[in-house]
């Protein structure tokens, strides 16, 4: 993506969140103390002068009562977005023997955030990030992978199973297998799943 069109798409988010937060009559101050994010950073992200991660970004639209493609100046999707294989990365995240195939970047306008994860044999996800609203459904390719809920009943998923959860809920996630697990993730937004953000 071009320069050009990173900051157009900045400034047009740091528009319509301003536009929100005014029409409701809230300052900056009020979104920061409700989302746990600093005043002076909700500010550059108004001004179209800072990026915002997804995980903020599903915490200001809970926050101001609004799904994530209400925030997003998104064109409508293509029929088709391919991803090939050369074109994903990988990123070791939260510890060893974890890794992390996004399959579509932030900026490719589409709704759904899909993942390919590969954990080692005792690979070990301590936390996964709690975003309310947010839903996600898995569904393991080949190993064993155990699943600690907070507030539920722990669960195991084999190769063919697959599970829909609430991100509020997701606890902790572990390869308990004797061989490398692999799973696909796919995390839906508020308001496109069937959560809609109050």
């Amino acid at each position: 993506m071009h320069d050009v069109d990173l900051e157009h798409r900045l400034r047009t988010l740091g528009e319509s969140l301003r536009a929100l937060r005014t029409e409701r009559g809230l300052s900056l101050g009020d979104v920061a103390s409700g989302t746990d994010l600093s005043s002076s950073f909700l500010s550059l992200v108004e001004n179209g002068r800072s990026d915002i991660s997804t995980g903020r970004l599903f915490r200001v639209a809970r926050f101001l009562g609004v799904g994530l493609g209400d925030l997003l100046d998104m064109d409508a999707p293509d029929d088709i977005t391919v991803v090939r294989a050369g074109e994903r990365t990988s990123v070791e995240v939260l510890g060893e023997g974890l890794r992390m195939f996004p399959v579509v970047s932030d900026h490719d306008g589409v709704a759904m955030a899909p993942v390919i994860c590969e954990y080692d044999v005792g690979a070990h996800l301590h936390d996964i990030p709690r975003m309310e609203g947010v839903e996600h459904f898995i569904f393991v390719v080949r190993g064993t992978v155990a699943f600690a809920r907070t507030g539920g009943e722990d669960f195991t998923l084999g190769a063919g199973d697959c599970a829909y959860i609430r991100s509020d809920r997701a606890g902790e996630v572990r390869n308990v297998g004797d061989e490398p697990a692999q799973a696909i993730w796919v995390s839906c937004p508020p308001g496109l799943g069937g959560l809609r953000a109050r």
